[in-house]
């Protein structure tokens, strides 16, 4: 048996609640992730996860991080809002 997602959106869910995990509870990142890939909903065999997409998912929930402590969630392009 090996790590794997449940569907194409679940890495992209694991980062959502733990940024929420993060500002709501306190947590730090690694619990955070941790505990989001512990439930068992977004990913089969959770304990098998590699030390390279821990990494990876690490990252992307710092990076989010860094967007919403700078307030910077505008998008930038072409078009305008109005």
């Amino acid at each position: 048996m090996k790590f794997r997602w449940t569907n194409s959106t679940s890495k992209t869910v694991v980062v959502v609640m733990a940024l929420a995990r993060i500002r709501c509870k306190g947590m730090d990142i690694d619990e955070a992730i941790r505990q989001t890939l512990g439930n068992g909903h977004h990913c089969k065999n959770p304990d098998l996860i590699s030390e390279e997409t821990l990494r990876r998912l690490r990252r992307d929930v710092e990076d989010r991080l860094k967007v919403l402590n700078t307030g910077n969630t505008r998008r930038v392009g072409k078009r305008s809002a109005g």
